[in-house]
């Protein structure tokens, strides 16, 4: 149901349409629901080129337009809506098939499908998973014309849903369908298959099986070509000589580098213990003078202290004579604010007033002046606000027409919410199981039935 973005307040209409989602034997023929071990879920792989989804491949391409249909006969129910939608299906599906043309022959006389636009191919035949949706779109349609409540007076009718045929029309020679099927199909020039849906090609590993051959056809070699092999062994080992003297050569060189090396770090240990000993002696008399240049600032340091202390306290009684003055000057500035602020308060309170009451008068006008309209428009959401505000600005009497538009509402709402719970509960009572409402009338039953069981089970709560 989180997959099809079914809420929870719309179980009790679509949640059995989730629930034949899950059955493993509506899927197209190239798809097929597994079970992963480690977490129990379910995933879908596809036959035909090995890929694999966690989403239902009916999920998209099936039902959630099914869903949609149905929300919106929920909210506008109307004569002949569902065979509108079907005829739009049929068209929009007749449209999706136009770029794909065939069946093409590769080159091991297999016979495949290329869609031009979208530059894939598929080994399948498209009309025929197109003409399986359409069906499976239609009888979910007709399941849900007759159960959704608003416009249809009996209860759901059982079977009869075109689901359990699934065998589409043959194609013709050219790839057309017959009878009711998508007959139009365009033609264009082969498009070779794409990998992303299959790749028709021969697995024969012909060229390993030619080089084979011709290895195995070699004639056996003449003595002058048994000579200039033993030349190039010969030059081999002559390489092999010259290289094992140059490695010899390289390892006496870094023994002698090695050698001069321990020697050059023996002398700059002895320079450096030298640059340490005067290293030492220097910052001796680096110390003894940084210890005479702070006695000398301290001195400094006191001195500087005490004539900033006289300068602060001048310093200080000026600033409390400046602060004085300054505070006389804010009290008499604040005292001025104050009294504008007042004065504007009043008159912003002033317009304010004169704004409410003019609004106040345009909601009064606007309400009395659609009032018969508001009371026809069957709208609980338009009627509540339109109360609302007309109580706002004192209005009681004049919005009695509302009050009983808004109570009819309620009773409409109350009355399809109970004509559905009988309904339901109808259907469970019907049958003792699942298997035997699918015997009735197939597996679109059997999910009605379930959904009405898991319905009727909580309690019916009647909406204020």
């Amino acid at each position: 149901m989180q997959e099809l973005g079914i809420d929870p307040s719309e179980e009790a209409y679509f949640g059995w349409i989730a629930e034949y989602g899950l059955q493993a034997d509506v899927l197209p023929s190239r798809w097929s629901m597994h079970v992963e071990p480690q977490t129990g879920r379910l995933y879908y792989v596809n036959s035909e080129d090995g890929s694999s989804s966690w989403e239902n491949p009916l999920t998209e391409s099936c039902l959630r337009p099914v869903i949609d249909i149905g929300r919106g006969y929920l909210q506008a129910p109307s004569d002949g809506y569902f065979e509108e939608q079907k005829m739009a299906l049929w068209a929009a599906h007749k449209h999706n098939l136009e770029g794909w043309h065939g069946p093409h022959v590769d080159e091991d006389g297999r016979e495949y499908y290329a869609n031009s636009e979208l530059n894939v191919s598929s080994w399948q035949d498209p009309r025929e998973e197109t003409q399986f949706i359409f069906e499976l779109q239609s009888g979910l349609l007709d399941a849900l014309e007759e159960m959704l409540p608003g416009y249809v007076e009996d209860l759901p009718g059982f079977g009869g849903f075109g689901l359990l045929d699934r065998t589409p029309a043959p194609p013709d020679a050219m790839g057309c369908m017959r009878g009711d099927s998508f007959a139009e199909c365009p033609t264009g020039a082969p498009t070779s298959p794409q990998r992303s849906i299959a790749t028709p090609r021969s697995e024969r590993p012909r060229a390993a099986h030619a080089a084979l051959t011709a290895k195995m056809e070699r004639p056996e070699p003449s003595f002058g070509e048994l000579r200039q092999t033993l030349v190039k062994a010969l030059d081999n080992f002559f390489y092999i000589y010259k290289d094992d003297e140059e490695a010899q050569r390289l390892l006496i060189g870094r023994k002698l580098k090695e050698r001069r090396l321990r020697k050059q770090r023996l002398d700059d240990e002895e320079r450096r213990k030298l640059r340490e000993e005067l290293e030492e002696l220097r910052r001796q008399e680096e110390a003894r003078q940084q210890e005479e240049e702070a006695r000398r600032k301290a001195e400094e340091q006191r001195l500087r202290e005490q004539a900033e202390r006289v300068e602060e306290e001048k310093r200080r009684r000026q600033e409390e004579e400046r602060r004085a003055a300054e505070a006389q000057r804010r009290r008499e500035e604040e005292a001025k604010r104050e009294e504008e602020r007042r004065v504007e308060e009043a008159r912003r309170r002033k317009q304010a007033e004169e704004e409410a009451a003019r609004k106040a008068k345009e909601i009064r006008e606007r309400l009395l002046a659609t009032m018969q309209e508001l009371a026809q428009s069957r709208d609980g959401w338009v009627l509540k606000n339109a109360i609302a505000e007309g109580e706002s600005v004192g209005l009681d009497a004049e919005l009695q027409p509302l009050r009983e538009a808004l109570k009819e509402v309620h009773e409409l709402r109350k009355a399809a919410l109970l004509k559905a719970r009988k309904a339901q509960e109808k259907l469970a009572n019907d049958f003792k199981t699942a298997k035997e409402a699918q015997d009735f009338g197939g597996p679109v039953l059997a999910a009605q039935w379930r959904a009405a069981v898991k319905e009727v089970q909580k309690p019916f709560v009647m909406p204020e």
